[in-house]
């Protein structure tokens, strides 16, 4: 009988450790799995975080891109990984374009307290980089006015194509004056609403003053298309008109590692989530 109860006593010892210690895995398996899920939120609020930085990001860099091409009407191209041209409109009306730009900044900034738009150089002169190459392309006298300026911070232009569309007003000529001899390719061609066409080119020195006159019939003024001398490659096209030429400049680079790009001003747009820790700092890309 003494037998018989020590081992029921021991049975209930044992059935009683048992359930400590399936207790005690129970419960360390909840904390491994509270744990886990602690450290799965961590990541996932970031992660969320980022998803939506970049959302609003696209979607901003989306309507800058579309008011530029809409109301400015400019236009964009990189045929290849070494070419790019800019078109546009000179003299342009760029009311429009800075009244699209004011009513999308406000709305952005009045709907996401957590974004920036720095569009006081884009509204000024509307300046575009080429990439990676450190060449601007900008306004001088103010975006709307009769003249657009290519910089380069180098002697690294291989080329320059310009095409001039006069759709009101008659060419009558095309005069090349300065450098018609070098290494750099070089080409004119200007063409009216009636048909006429004028095209020169030549191998140029981008060290040396290039000038070409495009005279329009019963005009008074020109259009002018300058290389600046000791100004590493600078081009100029200045419409004296008050009609409006459509011009595009077509631009050849060495061929480097990163392909060719035409960009807004960096910090464009810029995006702050300071309760998450996720800032970003971005621009517009044309091309």
């Amino acid at each position: 009988m003494r037998e018989k109860v020590k081992g029921m006593t021991n049975r209930g010892v044992l059935f009683t450790a048992g359930m400590v210690i399936l207790g005690a895995v129970t419960l360390a398996l909840v904390l491994v799995v509270v744990e886990q899920r602690q450290q799965a939120n961590a990541q996932l609020i970031p992660m969320l975080g980022l998803d939506r930085q970049y959302d609003l990001f696209t979607s901003i860099e989306g309507g800058l891109r579309e008011i530029i091409l809409v109301e400015s009407g400019m236009e964009f191209n990189a045929s290849n990984a070494t070419t790019v041209m800019i078109g546009e409109s000179i003299p342009s009306n760029a009311d429009a374009f800075r009244a699209a730009m004011a009513g999308f900044e406000d709305f952005v900034e009045d709907n996401f307290a957590e974004v920036q738009l720095n569009l006081i150089d884009v509204n000024d002169n509307l300046p575009f980089f080429i990439s990676p190459y450190n060449v601007s392309f900008t306004h001088p006298d103010q975006y709307g006015q009769d003249r657009i300026t290519i910089t380069p911070t180098a002697l690294n232009v291989k080329s320059y194509g310009i095409f001039i569309n006069s759709s009101k007003m008659e060419i009558e000529s095309l005069t090349w004056g300065g450098s018609k001899s070098g290494n750099v390719p070089m080409s004119v061609r200007a063409v009216d609403y009636l048909g006429n066409e004028f095209v020169e080119a030549h191998q140029v020195d981008l060290t040396k003053n290039v000038a070409i006159t495009i005279a329009f019939a019963d005009e008074d003024d020109d259009l002018l298309v300058q290389v600046r001398p000791n100004e590493l490659g600078t081009l100029r096209v200045e419409n004296h008109e008050e009609e409006s030429v459509f011009v595009a400049v077509t631009i050849g680079f060495p061929l480097m590692s990163e392909p060719v790009s035409v960009t807004l001003p960096p910090d464009t747009i810029r995006i702050n989530y300071s309760s998450m820790g996720i800032e970003h700092r971005g621009t517009v890309r044309m091309v």
